[in-house]
């Protein structure tokens, strides 16, 4: 076992090099670190059960992004958006969000610049440059009255919070959110964090339902982080935390108690769902 003291020389060496070659200029060094985004393009059948349709998303002054489209009822003006985390793809995205097809709603996978084969590069602004692009397409799809329901999990509840306000969504569900970037980052890179996500002051001025789910052994992000969120929430808001589960989703079991928040915003009957819920899971509110 490490030393603690060894561990810490460690961690500080990590920022005194980080430091150093930010002397010139830093920026992509430090999302590289944070972002982690993968270079291998995906494979949609590498990841899924059902096969989706794939979609090339332009992002104007980058090029196309790939994504990934589960129509719905045709009926149905509900599409739920789902964002994808750091060191993960759009496929895994799509892994996730299979849980969500075949239940009435469409379902669109988004994808972020630099990410498993895209042109570009990661940063909030191209992030949130992406969620406006394929929140245009949702509605190319649906139609212009479609209803959005914007899906993340970790820095992609980030993206559906911060883009939710702009892009006029119906209600956001954030799986394993964090406060703001820097208080999740790697410790050694948090003094040169550039891209804020500060979803703690969104959603103080944000009205949007939102639904906030959190594992209570998440050592990636702490659940403390959700239960911040839920206290400085504006709007309607939802907290689930669960005992023994940590910062990987487990969508079998969140992906139909997901669709029934959506069915709760949509219906206006938010406020008081769930009336129950699984052994182990526990509910708080912010009704403002």
């Amino acid at each position: 076992m490490c030393h603690p003291i060894w561990d810490g020389m460690r961690a500080a060496l990590l920022t005194l090099l980080i430091g150093s070659a930010c002397l010139g200029g830093c920026s992509d060094l430090v999302r590289d670190k944070i972002y982690l985004a993968p270079d291998t393009p995906v494979t949609i059948g590498n990841f899924t059960r059902s096969a989706p349709q794939e979609l090339r998303v332009a992002l104007p002054g980058t090029g196309a992004l790939q994504g990934f489209y589960w129509p719905g009822e045709r009926t149905d003006r509900d599409i739920i958006l789902f964002f994808h985390g750091r060191r993960a793809s759009q496929g895994v995205g799509a892994k996730y969000a299979e849980y969500f097809a075949g239940k009435g709603d469409s379902v669109l996978v988004a994808s972020y610049p630099g990410f498993a084969g895209n042109p570009g590069r990661p940063s909030e602004a191209s992030m949130l440059a992406a969620a406006h692009a394929f929140a245009v397409e949702a509605r190319r799809l649906k139609g212009p009255d479609a209803r959005l329901w914007m899906v993340g999990h970790s820095l992609g509840a980030a993206v559906a919070i911060e883009a939710a306000g702009s892009e006029h969504a119906a209600g956001i569900v954030a799986i394993s959110p964090f406060t703001r970037l820097s208080a999740a980052a790697p410790w050694a890179t948090r003094a040169f964090v550039v891209d804020p996500w500060d979803n703690l002051a969104t959603v103080r001025r944000s009205r949007i339902p939102l639904l906030l789910i959190h594992g209570l052994d998440d050592r990636i992000v702490p659940p403390e982080q959700s239960r911040t969120l839920l206290d400085a929430a504006a709007g309607p808001t939802v907290l689930v935390t669960m005992a023994d589960r940590a910062h990987k989703p487990q969508m079998h079991e969140l992906g139909p108690f997901i669709t029934e928040g959506i069915a709760a915003m949509g219906s206006g009957a938010f406020a008081g769902w769930p009336q129950t819920a699984p052994a182990g899971w526990t509910i708080a509110r912010a009704l403002p």
